[in-house]
């Protein structure tokens, strides 16, 4: 079992699918960890976010292109590529996953010696990691 973190897919699905071939993920065994911004500047955005709706062993932190189309979605109003995924019969679905992505994940290796952040944009070197995270909870 392994755990790939992924940045940035920005809505590239074709290129998405040809990584994790590359990776030979395997979706019953290894984790998928991607650090936000799923959507946006490619083509496919709604493809991205149907494909890691679909698989329970990925999950996501928000990027600010995320956080963009949910507060697109929230005044339902699509803009540029993002309007299909405003638009698509499962927005609500696509909405309320989206919403319960955090902006931080924290995870231990096998032996819990190692804790692992994973941000979108890096933590300010001022806080700790316990305020960064105290302050990822509140905002989520």
């Amino acid at each position: 079992m392994s755990t790939y973190v992924i940045g940035d897919v920005h809505g590239c699905f074709d290129q998405f699918i040809s990584l994790l071939d590359k990776i030979d993920y395997d979706s019953q065994e290894d984790k998928i960890i991607l650090t936000g911004d799923l959507v946006n500047r490619g083509t496919e955005s709604l493809a991205v976010l149907n494909y890691c709706m679909a698989d329970k062993n990925i999950t996501s932190v928000l990027g600010n292109h995320d956080l963009y189309l949910l507060h697109l979605m929230n005044i339902n109003q699509g803009k540029g590529e993002l309007k299909t995924v405003v638009e698509a019969e499962n927005n609500v679905q696509i909405f309320e996953w989206l919403i319960k992505r955090p902006l931080l994940i924290q995870i231990s290796n096998q032996s819990n010696q190692n804790k692992f952040i994973v941000t979108h944009a890096g933590i300010p070197e001022i806080w700790s990691i316990e305020k960064a995270c105290e302050l990822a909870e509140e905002v989520s």
